[in-house]
């Protein structure tokens, strides 16, 4: 019995370490990415209130409680929670969200967030930058309320600790120019399979020696 219990050990340390490594994988590194917390873990150069001008965001369920002329429509996530909503401002380099997130060196990522237009005139043009390197730009649909996700693949390279994950829009127009974001997250790219393989078998070689050892002290 002590034979065959020492047999399954590698087997399952080796899975273990697999759910281990892709969870952290897949966890997000943007806090409250979905607004599910309320008005709080970013950063932005806008005020609040939507109906009241530009340059204006609210954290809401939905665009068309804060602004009479905006389309009526749920969150990305549940269709019932938070989104951030904003009239965009119509001076250059104003930041519409921003957060500090901790990355390693070396280390392959990918950013995506959900944008969705409240109102059909000018879409905005939104560009989104990590430690003031261009991950890329984007322009929102015209049809509102339709929630559509964009995705960036990049690379620390050197950089590793803090760095400033920023979006800013251009399109810069008094009227129009009215979006919401959701579900923002910056995750580390998963391992190929093969190097999944790889690992799971360095984990099994190394308990196998380990169980035989135990095997013969028993």
């Amino acid at each position: 019995m002590c034979k065959f219990l020492l047999a399954l050990i590698p087997r399952i340390v080796s899975l273990l370490v697999l759910l281990f490594l892709s969870s952290v994988a897949n966890a997000n590194l943007v806090l409250n990415g979905d607004f599910e917390n309320g008005d709080q873990n970013f950063i932005t150069d806008y005020t609040l209130g939507i109906g009241a001008g530009v340059q204006r965001y609210n954290v809401t369920t939905d665009p068309r409680l804060h602004h009479g002329s905006a389309a009526s429509y749920g969150d990305h996530t549940s269709g019932a929670g938070n989104m951030i909503a904003f009239n965009a401002a119509t001076a250059a380099n104003q930041l519409v969200w921003g957060q500090e997130i901790s990355l390693a060196a070396n280390t392959s990522y990918k950013f995506s967030v959900w944008v969705s237009s409240w109102y059909p005139l000018r879409p905005a043009n939104i560009k989104f930058n990590i430690g003031g390197i261009s991950l890329g730009s984007v322009v929102a649909s015209s049809d509102t309320g339709i929630w559509e996700q964009y995705s960036f693949a990049f690379n620390s390279g050197a950089t590793s600790g803090p760095s400033l994950l920023s979006i800013v829009d251009t399109t810069r127009v008094s009227i129009g120019d009215d979006f919401a974001l959701d579900d923002i997250s910056v995750s580390t790219v998963p391992l190929p399979a093969a190097a999944w393989l790889f690992l799971s078998s360095l984990v099994i070689f190394r308990f196998k020696k380990m169980a035989i050892a135990l095997g013969n002290f028993f």
